[in-house]
């Protein structure tokens, strides 16, 4: 696995869901089911997403490198809703693992990298997101205070993908090729 996309979502449910409104029901999961799907331009990243959500936070959900190319998003939706309620679905699985341990073991293989509007721009300074990056970011809202505060000691390099605010799987696209181009 060359790069990984991190996706820290303060809403994201942590039990299954209905999927007929499943945005809401959720806590914005499609949000991360826009992102996996970004992601695929890059075949060989994984995405990982933290749910803090209701109502047995913290779970990881794991989308494996190369897992979901092609799905759509009610599809993965729905395999999110099995993997919340199982443990593993068709493509994704969730594990009871906290930001912490997966920043120590993220960290062994990877250079973090928290993606913020503030940081260095992506196309200035292309080094910062090449390679074995595990790129950090938000959701549709921020991530909290003390889960950002966490991200910033571990990270490598703050970096922006430009001036104005992006939603989160347009931000995952636009690295995704950035980096296929290398």
């Amino acid at each position: 696995m060359s790069g990984a996309y991190v996706i820290v979502s303060p809403t994201g449910a942590t039990k299954p869901f209905a999927l007929r409104g499943y945005a809401g029901s959720s806590g914005r999961l499609d949000v991360v089911a826009r992102c996996i799907i970004a992601s695929s331009i890059e075949p060989s990243a994984a995405v990982y997403a933290l749910l803090l959500g209701p109502p047995n936070p913290p779970k990881l959900l794991v989308a494996p490198a190369g897992c979901c190319a092609g799905l759509r998003e009610l599809e993965l939706m729905a395999d999110m809703s099995r993997a919340l309620k199982r443990g593993e679905g068709e493509w994704l699985h969730v594990r009871d693992q906290g930001l912490e341990e997966l920043l120590g073991w993220l960290s062994r293989d990877h250079e973090i990298v928290l993606l913020e509007e503030r940081g260095k721009n992506a196309l200035l300074y292309r080094e910062l997101v090449l390679g074995r990056k595990a790129m950090f970011l938000g959701s549709h809202l921020d991530m909290p205070p003390e889960a950002l505060s966490l991200v910033r000691r571990y990270a490598k390099a703050s970096v922006s993908v430009g001036p104005r605010s992006l939603h989160a799987d347009h931000v995952v696209a636009f690295l995704a090729w950035l980096r296929s181009q290398a």
